[in-house]
């Protein structure tokens, strides 16, 4: 137990308090007998706050005991407070993360009922709305505020916004395929220049084990 001191002990009366000739003699010894079992206790108490006093003194290692004890109790206290403030501080970095998601999902529901609204023949009104869901699917999710700004000028109920989706579904198809393509040149650029630099061939290592000198 740190920074407190118990003492637990049992001390004998110097005279029993049943000896007395009447009840005020056995009351006046009982109470006598309690103020001295309180003051011996209190000695007791002091002699061994003494010694530790000295041995705190004198031994380093206790010393060092005691200095070190906060330090740990204030690191025990960071590591469980840390969980804690790291999670208030990953919520803190995510709010404007979760604004855009969300002003995004405003916008595009805004988009979907434009687009709904674009006409009223059942045939056009689905292809547009397919169109518009392959549009959601192509695009990421920092791509859609372009798309979304630029029709909305329309004023969103404007004929034009079927064609605008449309437009933009073609514009991320074309930049999908152009980054496909130079994926591929790319490989094969690194899978040409591999083999220029390979010493030998697979073909030639054959070869070479059949030649006879």
């Amino acid at each position: 137990m740190h920074g407190h001191l118990m003492v637990v002990a049992h001390y004998d009366d110097e005279q029993g308090n049943d000896q007395g000739e009447d009840r005020w003699e056995r009351r006046a010894r009982k109470k006598s007998n309690k103020a001295e079992r309180e003051q011996r206790r209190k000695e007791e108490i002091k002699r061994i706050a003494d010694f530790v006093r000295i041995a705190h003194s004198k031994d380093p290692r206790i010393s060092k005991l005691r200095n070190e004890e906060p330090k740990k109790k204030a690191k025990e206290e960071r590591a469980r407070l840390r969980p804690e403030k790291e999670g208030a501080e990953e919520l803190e970095k995510r709010k404007p993360e979760e604004a855009v998601a969300e002003e995004n999902e405003k916008s595009w529901a805004r988009l979907g009922e434009a687009v709904n609204r674009s006409t009223t023949d059942s045939k056009e009104k689905l292809a547009a709305m397919e169109r518009f869901d392959r549009l959601i699917n192509l695009l990421e999710t920092d791509e859609i505020r372009k798309p979304c700004d630029a029709i909305e000028k329309m004023k969103l109920d404007a004929p034009a916004v079927n064609p605008a989706i449309q437009s933009a579904e073609e514009e991320k198809n074309r930049a999908r395929t152009a980054a496909e393509m130079a994926r591929k040149a790319n490989k094969e650029n690194t899978t040409t220049k591999e083999a220029e630099n390979a010493l030998w061939t697979d073909e030639e290592i054959l070869l070479l084990t059949t030649v006879n000198f």
